[in-house]
């Protein structure tokens, strides 16, 4: 961990000009024998102290806003650790946390177990600021994005709809679709009869398992499409479903579509 007075601002100048969004100690890099609750404390202190700086340096710089990344400890007793890390924002309020400030959560979907991954968020995203956005980094299914919603979480990115995709595993209403497995290659359905991306409407099972497995670009390419399609149809039903009060209803519709096995 690198201590938060030593920071030159040369190298404030260096992150700025590669647009870098913070400076991040993590805890997730020490070796599982020496981790610790208090060890986690220290380093989202250095972190937090690091990151006033860095914003008042900004300021002066540019007009462009900062996303605070909080990052590592999930081995640890993460509560205690997103205690301290609420209580030392609350702290800070005043100095950096409504400058063009906006707050994510690192450090997750890197292995651990789905169950671990759902016990940090749970207990880091309420503790995060209520009025800035809280973006949850690398995340995910579907189903994974429900439990970062059900905890607060607003904003998400990940490579999953167009990384499945180049493989063949393409999401539907239905679960999961592997098109490169035997049983589809004589399929005439569409991948999902409720999607409206190219690939639904016009081709079927059949030639995009072919597609897939001769390894035609164009495979990737409908399959993309498809799996992009999926994403945004399913964010429009969360934001229908917190409108309506339906978040939970939703969560069961979607487990009960991977439970019931292949689409």
């Amino acid at each position: 961990m690198t201590p938060s007075s030593t920071l030159p601002a040369s190298a404030q100048r260096v992150q700025d000009a590669l647009t870098a969004l913070g400076f991040d100690n993590e805890v997730r890099e020490m070796p599982d024998t020496t981790r610790s609750a208090a060890d986690a404390a220290k380093a989202c202190g250095c972190t937090v102290a690091q990151i006033a700086k860095s914003i008042v340096f900004r300021a002066e710089a540019s007009d462009r806003a900062v996303l605070v990344i909080t990052s590592g400890a999930n081995r640890v007793d993460e509560t205690k650790v997103a205690a301290h890390l609420g209580e030392t924002l609350g702290k800070a309020d005043a100095d950096f946390v409504r400058a063009r400030t906006g707050f994510a959560i690192g450090g997750v979907s890197v292995g651990e177990p789905l169950e671990e991954m759902h016990r940090v968020i749970a207990a880091c995203a309420p503790l995060l600021p209520e009025d800035r956005p809280r973006y949850l980094m690398g995340v995910g299914t579907d189903l994974e994005l429900l439990a970062g919603i059900a905890s607060g979480v607003d904003l998400f990115d990940c490579v999953m709809p167009t990384r499945h995709a180049r493989h063949g595993a393409l999401f539907t209403r239905r679960g999961l679709l592997k098109i490169k497995n035997a049983r589809y290659r004589d399929d005439p359905r569409p991948v999902d009869d409720r999607c409206s991306c190219p690939l639904c409407v016009r081709q079927s099972r059949a030639f995009v398992h072919h597609l897939v497995r001769t390894k035609e670009i164009t495979g990737a390419v409908l399959a993309t499409l498809h799996n992009l399609r999926y994403y945004l149809d399913f964010m429009a039903d969360l934001r229908e479903a917190l409108t309506l009060g339906t978040l939970t209803a939703l969560a069961d519709q979607i487990a009960a579509s991977y439970a019931g096995g292949a689409a």
